[in-house]
């Protein structure tokens, strides 16, 4: 059954997808909120989803959607750049409150019915996370390439790269602790 249940919840507690203008405040907002009740923080400024809107979407390549409940409020938003028959999650946050109700697992059928609209066959939800293997997608190894032309922003990416990591690590084994 996979997400099918959570998007009929959705359905069923009345929420809808609709365009969202403002997806890009909202993203940024609802995630930094998110992450802060987590004791982390958003890994980007405001300044990179309101970019993503100013560069793609007068080109017509980006799905600003969200997701509203009965009482007018948007709960969840994403942004979804495409080209090429593909659709891309950038990225998608809700509010804590209201959940249950499952908006984002309508938010991504939401947005997997507009890009069959218009003629996508293919979404690359970015990763192989629990709720992206809920959609049954499959798995496709990405291979990325990156060329330093400086020994100071090779540095700087290697300081980086071990930096995340070892974040990444202190979170997982602070909630295995907690």
């Amino acid at each position: 059954r996979g997400r099918r249940s959570g998007v009929h919840k959705a359905q069923r507690s009345g929420l809808e997808v609709v365009e969202c203008p403002d997806a890009a405040l909202r993203v940024h907002d609802q995630l930094s909120r998110t992450l802060h009740s987590k004791q982390a923080f958003c890994p980007f400024p405001a300044s990179f989803p309101q970019a993503i809107v100013r560069h793609l979407k007068p080109l017509g390549l980006l799905f600003m959607l969200g997701v509203r409940n009965p009482a007018g409020e948007v709960t969840a938003a994403g942004l979804f750049p495409y080209d090429n028959g593909t659709v891309y999650l950038w990225e998608c946050s809700s509010e804590l409150e209201g959940r249950e109700f499952r908006p984002n697992n309508l938010l991504h059928w939401g947005l997997m019915c507009c890009a069959v609209e218009r003629g996508m066959t293919d979404y690359d939800m970015s990763g192989h996370g629990r709720f992206n293997k809920g959609f049954g997608g499959q798995l496709v190894a990405v291979h990325r390439w990156n060329k330093c032309y400086s020994v100071a922003a090779r540095s700087a990416r290697e300081v980086y790269e071990m930096l995340l990591k070892l974040n990444r690590r202190d979170n997982f084994l602070s909630r295995l602790l907690s």
